[in-house]
């Protein structure tokens, strides 16, 4: 059994918004070691489980903070012959974005066979991104030309794969192994809020 706990910061996130804590685990059993195994045709079978989250920061350097550009291009009422200066908010900006979390599940189990010359590992896993950073759409009438992120996305994938080796000596000079790797993996858009 393993377990670990990360805390990671960002600058690219606004003050009390900075931190995530990720923890994660896993944990196995090797059945095959145990004193009542007795099975001659199979020799190793290993269970394990594993639950893990991970941070990403996957935004600009300062983006939930509102730009303000300067601008000599504005005229007022059509009486002034030369343009005036003046500022505009362009980007529109979040302060409460945040870390995307991704959470993954793996369950998996490993066996050999024949003397472990047939090896095979079975293997189901399922993730999920949490708050994903997302554009939100915003009407052209506020008159920035950047809409803001928000966390409003959430994704997920899930699949299974099954790995089968043959390995064998021919000799005291030869040796060969073959492999052969099957997987289907699903993704999906579970929800994205507007």
């Amino acid at each position: 059994f393993q377990a670990t706990v990360r805390a990671d910061g960002s600058s690219r996130f606004a003050p009390g918004k900075k931190w995530g804590v990720f923890p994660s685990m896993s944990v196995g059993w090797r059945v095959s070691q145990e004193d009542f195994w007795n099975v001659s045709w199979m020799n190793d079978l290993k269970v394990r489980y594993s639950y893990g989250q991970l941070g990403s920061q996957n935004v600009g350097d300062y983006d939930w903070m509102s730009l303000i550009n300067s601008y000599t291009s504005y005229l007022l009422n059509g009486e002034s012959k030369s343009p005036v200066p003046g500022q505009a908010i362009t980007e529109v900006s979040n302060e409460d974005i945040s870390w995307e979390t991704l959470v993954q599940h793996n369950v998996g189990v490993d066996m050999a066979f024949l003397n472990n010359q047939l090896l095979v590992t079975a293997e189901y896993y399922h993730s999920q991104s949490r708050d994903c950073l997302f554009r939100q759409p915003i009407l052209k009438t506020v008159g920035a030309t950047g809409s803001p992120y928000v966390n409003s996305a959430t994704l997920s994938n899930q699949g299974v794969e099954l790995q089968i080796k043959w390995r064998q000596n021919v000799g005291k000079d030869f040796s060969y192994s073959v492999t052969a790797n099957l997987a289907h993996n699903m993704n999906k858009l579970e929800s994205l809020a507007y």
